[in-house]
């Protein structure tokens, strides 16, 4: 908290200044790029295993598209957001739209969307229970917010605005875990239950993660992004912010019990051996079109007997 109290006014571009001279120790920047390298290496194993399994290029795309992360989303949400990676973290790849990007988040994110993507793509197709995917949601919630709570604390990165919880914005709490649901619902909407892929859909695929990503974060958060830059305080933040909390809350809820979601429930009822592939391994059911094919096939050669 105390940058903010050091920040200058904003500049000629309306953005708030970043604390340039933020510094990262060295053992807690290692340990960043050495975490996240081990957690892209479960990510390289899993994908090779469920690209063999489904016979999809999803995963690979999901994962190409995860590259557009950390050269596009996270510098635009950071200058949004106000927040900041040190500029002497390990193996800066480069500076895209004047934010330096560590080697980490890179690892970071090129590891973990195709994983969430694809596992709740996977759930939604099986017909997981509402209550399920919002457990999925609070999952991948905790651990992410409580991480960045402690990469906060360690300078490993630094939220710089004004509305900051225990380091992190209270819209974050609930949006990066929402964020989940969001793709995994863009995901089905573009690759239906049942349907054989064009062309078309496959080409978009790897644009799903990143772009559902900046669209969620605008719709639910913009009013707190403009906010940090004009520097409000007082009033009319807290209930900004509270604003953007219940919207991170109920875009994600109203794709859970959306009909393109509700119906896939309504219609399967999943085994939890379908569940545990679908969740631990991103393996998303048999087409319900071949089940349907072999349950009327085996009605006719009944009828006929």
């Amino acid at each position: 908290m105390h940058y903010i109290a050091n920040l200058t006014p904003a500049d000629e571009r309306g953005f708030l200044p970043p604390p340039t001279d933020l510094q990262v120790g060295p053992t807690w920047a290692s340990l960043a790029v050495i975490g996240t390298a081990i957690l892209l290496t479960i990510t390289v194993i899993l994908g090779v295993f469920v690209t063999k399994q489904t016979r999809s290029p999803m995963f690979i795309l999901v994962l190409l598209g995860a590259i557009a992360f950390p050269t596009i989303v996270e510098p635009l949400g950071d200058i949004i957001g106000a927040t900041w990676y040190p500029r002497n973290h390990m193996f800066i790849v480069g500076e895209f739209f004047g934010r330096p990007m560590p080697l980490f988040v890179f690892l970071f994110y090129v590891a973990g969307i195709p994983i969430i993507t694809c596992s709740m793509y996977a759930l939604m197709r099986a017909g997981a229970s509402a209550k399920l995917l919002i457990g999925m949601w609070a999952l991948l919630a905790v651990p992410e917010i409580a991480a960045e709570m402690i990469a906060t604390k360690l300078n490993v990165m630094h939220y710089y605005g004004n509305n900051v919880i225990f380091g992190v914005p209270a819209s974050s709490i609930v949006q990066n875990g929402g964020f989940m649901i969001v793709i995994g619902w863009l995901m089905l909407a573009l690759h239906p239950d049942g349907k054989r892929a064009g062309l078309w859909r496959w080409i978009l695929t790897p644009f799903v993660a990143p772009f559902g990503l900046m669209i969620y974060a605008i719709a639910a958060t913009g009013g707190s992004y403009l906010l940090i830059h004009t520097q409000t305080y007082g009033p009319a933040l807290w209930f900004t912010t509270a604003g953007s909390v219940l919207l991170n809350i109920a875009l994600p809820l109203l794709l859970i019990y959306n009909p393109i979601v509700t119906r896939i429930r309504e219609r399967r009822q999943p085994t939890n051996e379908e569940l545990a592939s679908a969740m631990l391994f991103m393996v998303p059911p048999k087409d319900d079109s071949s089940y349907a094919l072999l349950s009327s096939v085996d009605d006719s050669t009944h009828a006929r007997s």
